[in-house]
Order: structure tokens, then C-alpha cells, then sequence
């Protein structure tokens, strides 16, 4: 099952087009409380949503180059970092737990001498 939460006036084929307000919309739900089992879709996407959850949280997935500071990236570090989540959002926002999953750097290859 593929999501696309908050369609408004986009809505997508072969996706359940969700909206709280838009008659675009498969079905009519608030994107804070989804009817949907746990870990059903297969995708999400949403566009112009994150700016409108107060005191949310996200879980994202950050793939980044090796050397990107990811809290920064997160939260600006006071501005210093351009861009950020934070800037995009017009929000301020912090990191509340960092689990680095993988890292796939090339140079540790090389210097370890396998990958990790």
C-alpha cells in the first residue's frame, strides 16, 4: 500500500490520497491519526505537512554524505548550517536520538582494508 498524506489538490494514482480537508481525497482522515495498522504501507509521502504538526515528532531516514553533521543539519546549530530541516520548516526542531545504521564510506574501505 503506497500513502500519499495531505494530497489537497494532488492526489496520485495507485496511491490511498489522504486529506483531512480536500475532496480530492480517497478518504478523509487527520494526518495525526491515521486508521492504519502499524508499518502497512509500503510507502509515504506527504508534501507541504510537516510545517503544520506542533509539537511532533518525526522519524526520518537521512542518508548523508560521509563528514555531514546530521544534528546540525537537523537544528541549523544556532543558524551557523544552511540549509536545515529547521530552516525549511520555518520551525524550530531538535534531535532527540541519533541511531547511525550504516555507514558506507568508501575511504574506511580502503583504510580497514573490507567493508564494514
Amino acid at each position: 500500500m503506497k500513502l500519499n498524506i495531505g494530497c489537497g489538490n494532488k492526489p496520485k494514482e495507485d496511491h490511498i490520497n489522504i486529506d483531512l480537508f480536500d475532496q480530492n481525497a480517497d478518504r478523509k482522515m487527520d494526518a495525526c491519526n491515521l486508521e492504519f495498522e502499524d508499518n502497512c504501507a509500503e510507502s509515504v509521502e506527504m508534501a507541504h505537512l510537516i510545517e503544520h504538526l506542533e509539537g511532533s515528532t518525526i522519524v526520518a531516514d537521512i542518508h548523508a554524505d560521509a563528514g555531514t553533521y546530521i544534528k546540525e543539519l537537523i537544528h541549523s546549530d544556532k543558524g551557523r548550517t544552511s540549509p536545515s530541516i529547521s530552516s525549511f520548516l520555518g520551525k524550530e526542531c531538535t534531535c532527540t536520538r541519533l541511531d547511525v545504521i550504516k555507514i558506507d564510506d568508501g575511504f574506511l574501505d580502503l583504510v580497514i582494508g573490507q567493508p564494514l
